[in-house]
């Protein structure tokens, strides 16, 4: 933000004050001033006359001129093609320094020349301000500048300092030039005079503005006829390029001069060019337009389009269409002054590519308060500038509360906030200094109104950073903050996951980390473990990143596949992150095996299988203390995303707790591993550290020898051995494991039933087992398989 202090001085005074001094306390307030910097740069000039300019007798382009400075004649070389005699010019005189180096007395082509005659460019002024003519040649000064008068640069209207603001998101009432001279007024006490207008419309315009969307709730509009386009005076043309801004003609330049100095873009349409008699706001637009700077835009759902009728008249708050263009042959206009939602302008200009100083504005929000008296102004101004027969009283849509904002807060929050001990006086200075309306309630506490104009300033925080920037940040105490000593720590549930990491990393894994957004795709995928509801990005900046994670497979699975296709072809990797949806946050585990497992080199290679991630699993229960009673074991059917043979759902007490199994063809081809064995395994570690665990426990080993006995039985195919395991070991104390060792199925077994061989593993803890002992455990065995799950003991 460009800030013109000839501009600031019209409404406050300054002075007495250096730029430095002003930019030093803007800067320590919170206002960063990056740089301070003059129109031109240049010195030792003066206003001369040509009084002789003759062809330079060695050159074909030069002339040698005997310019009139008023105190002397000097013999000035010049190759300006519009030198010529009776000409009055600026000159810049021997020992004058321009921004192109020090002018110095001396020969061109054997003719002394003792000056330069300067174009204005030459001064330092950006030529995008200059016309064709100016930039080819010197300047040509009029009857006004007086010959000899040595302030040039006041005359041009370039003797002015520049305030380059960066300004904060928070502080974007500082975009309109009252407000920065309210700051500077406040800062340095000194009187601020902001001008206000009546609304002087004679008639009501036909024009009726509105609005069918929630996205603008204040459109204002004031109709001018009879009016005459033509040139700036220079006074605005000087102030708009102390700006930064580039003259157009007198309507285009007061409708940016306004936005200089209030804040709020405006807009003009040419009346006569309306398609029907509204301006109403809508979102629903769906066509393309060409717009001012003659391109096409292609407008979609959600875009605010200015119509009337049904026909676009300007792009809201980002650039007007071509079809209401106010040109040369305008007689009648209407000025447009609303509110636009800030994320709509900002997505609009983003995707359209029109960022301008209007859009940014929006996009910052602006003061919602102000729209009749900036209407007013552009009233006021065009009578300065322009001829017009008559104009209309405002007309609104208006659904904004204007209400002042009310904030409560006390002398002792500000203080205890900020670490100061400020006086009851000085809180209350600063605040008032600040245009604020403060109301005492009690010997403490006391009661605020905001300033319109503050539209950064919603509670009491707001206002101890106002008292703290007003006063300087000096006032807070050096002193780190009381705290008492506390003994750090993990929490349990992160203690318990550093203990799977080192588990894991001591099997070799590798730790990755992944993307919590993924895409719609992967998002469908692998939604065991939790089923939950996701979120969904409302504006997500890819299509890869629309949806927040519900779990951590299909993330596991594209760091493999980067791997993978970067030839890292054998591999352990890992992750634990935290899972959140819409009604829960879980911790989950996930790991794969991809590629082989080498033992020996290259010699002993050996595809990771199913088994690989089921002894992961094992080792973590076993951490934990999970009773294998506890262990429920699930077949995965109908997966198209695991092997339907070789995957398992893992139940705990009820609970899904981990789903493993390695990865099916199908999808395989979808992560680019169709020649890679992939074994994978989720689990949702929260519902593992929420059950309950039994504590580590001391077990003697039995000083007695162990006897064996082997037993092959036909079950039907859908009973369980787990089941079978757990049904054998009630049969007695004494036996200590039972293992199976053989699965069969095929001859001599019939359709639908398998055949299974175990070791039972008998023991006694204080005696040699007996020869009776065994053989009662032996028929309640066999009492089991017959029985309970009608089975055969093959003999």
């Amino acid at each position: 933000m460009l800030v013109s202090l000839k501009e600031i001085a019209k409404y406050v005074d300054i002075s007495g004050l250096t730029p430095e001094e002003i930019a030093s306390r803007l800067t320590f307030s919170g206002i960063e001033v990056e740089e301070i910097k003059t129109l031109s740069q240049a010195t030792n000039l003066v206003v001369g006359k040509v009084i002789s300019c003759l062809p330079h007798p060695n050159s074909d382009h030069l002339h040698v001129c005997k310019v009139d400075v008023g105190t002397e004649i000097l013999d000035i070389v010049c190759g300006a093609p519009n030198c010529r005699k009776d000409l009055k010019v600026i000159v810049a005189k021997v020992g004058a320094k321009l921004p192109g180096g020090e002018i110095k007395a001396g020969k061109i082509r054997d003719e002394v020349s003792n000056g330069m005659l300067c174009a204005l460019n030459e001064l330092g002024v950006d030529p995008k301000f200059l016309k064709d003519e100016q930039i080819k040649g010197i300047e040509e000064l009029d009857d006004s500048f007086e010959v000899g008068d040595t302030e040039v640069l006041a005359k041009l209207g370039l003797d002015d300092v520049i305030l380059d603001l960066n300004l904060l998101a928070n502080r974007s009432d500082c975009y309109s030039l009252y407000n920065v001279a309210r700051e500077i007024g406040a800062l340095f006490n000194r009187k601020v005079t902001i001008p206000t207008y009546e609304d002087e419309g004679t008639y009501v315009s036909e024009i009726i503005p509105g609005s069918e969307t929630d996205k603008c709730d204040e459109f204002y509009l004031k109709e001018f006829n009879d009016i005459k386009i033509q040139e700036s005076p220079k006074w605005l043309k000087e102030v708009l390029r102390s700006q930064g801004i580039r003259s157009i003609d007198n309507i285009v330049d007061i409708g940016n001069y306004v936005m200089l100095l209030t804040g709020q873009p405006i807009h003009m349409y040419d009346k006569d060019k309306l398609a029907g008699k509204d301006l109403t706001v809508k979102d629903t637009y769906s066509t393309k337009v060409v717009a001012l700077d003659d391109k096409e835009y292609e407008i979609i759902p959600g875009d605010l389009i200015v119509a009337s009728g049904d026909t676009p008249s300007c792009i809201g708050g980002v650039m007007g269409l071509k079809n209401v263009e106010v040109d040369e042959n305008t007689k009648n206009i209407v000025v447009e002054v609303a509110r636009f939602h800030h994320a709509s302008i900002r997505h609009t200009s983003n995707r359209l590519g029109l960022v301008s100083d209007s859009s940014q504005r929006f996009v910052k929000e602006i003061n919602p308060h102000q729209a009749s008296s900036v209407l007013n102004l552009v009233s006021h101004l065009l009578k300065e500038v322009s001829v017009y027969s008559k104009e209309s009283k405002i007309s609104k849509y208006d659904t904004v509360d204007h209400t002042q904002k009310v904030i409560e807060c006390s002398y002792s929050y500000i203080n205890r906030r900020l670490g100061t001990d400020f006086d009851k006086e000085t809180i209350k200075n600063t605040l008032t200094s600040l245009y604020f309306e403060l109301s005492e309630k009690d010997e403490d506490n006391f009661t605020v109104k905001v300033p319109f104009s503050r539209i950064d300033v919603d509670g009491k925080a707001d206002l101890s950073e106002e008292v703290v920037r007003y006063n300087g940040f000096s006032n807070v105490k050096s002193a780190l903050p009381y705290m008492e000593t506390t003994v750090g720590g993990l929490k349990v549930e992160e203690k318990k996951e550093r203990a799977i990491e080192d588990l894991l990393l001591n099997r070799g894994f590798d730790e990755v980390l992944s993307y919590v957004l993924i895409s719609e795709k992967d998002h469908s995928l692998f939604n065991y473990v939790n089923l939950d509801t996701e979120y969904k990005v409302l504006n997500p900046l890819t299509e890869d990143r629309k949806y927040v994670r519900k779990n951590l497979l299909t993330s596991l699975l594209r760091c493999a596949e980067y791997n993978l296709n970067h030839k890292n072809n054998d591999f352990k990797i890992f992750e634990i992150s935290p899972i959140q949806t819409v009604n829960k946050i879980e911790s989950h585990l996930v790991l794969g095996f991809f590629g082989n497992e080498y033992r020996q080199d290259h010699f002993a290679a050996r595809p990771y299988d199913f088994f690989d991630a089921k002894g992961v699993l094992e080792a973590i229960l076993t951490m934990f203390n999970i009773a294998e009673s506890r262990i429920k074991i699930e077949r995965i059917e109908n997966s198209k995303e695991l092997h339907p043979g070789r995957s398992a759902k893992i139940i705990l007490d009820g609970k899904i707790l981990a789903v493993l199994g390695e990865l099916h063809p199908s999808i395989k081809n979808e992560f680019s591993m169709k020649n890679t064995t992939a074994t994978v395994l989720e689990m949702n570690l929260s519902v593992l550290f929420a059950s309950r665990s039994a504590n580590n426990r001391f077990t003697q080993i039995s000083r007695f020898p162990t006897v064996t006995r082997d037993y092959a039985f036909i079950v039907k195919e859908d009973i369980k051995f787990l089941d079978i395991k757990r049904e054998l070991k009630k049969a007695s104390s004494l036996i200590k494991d039972i293992v199976l060792f053989d699965i069969y199925k095929g001859e001599h077994v019939k359709e639908g039933y398998i055949s299974l061989a175990v070791t039972v593993y008998f023991t006694s803890m204080d005696h040699t087992l007996k020869d009776e002992e065994i053989q009662a455990v032996d028929k309640k065995i066999r009492e089991i398989i017959s029985l309970k799950f009608v089975g055969e003991i093959r003999q």
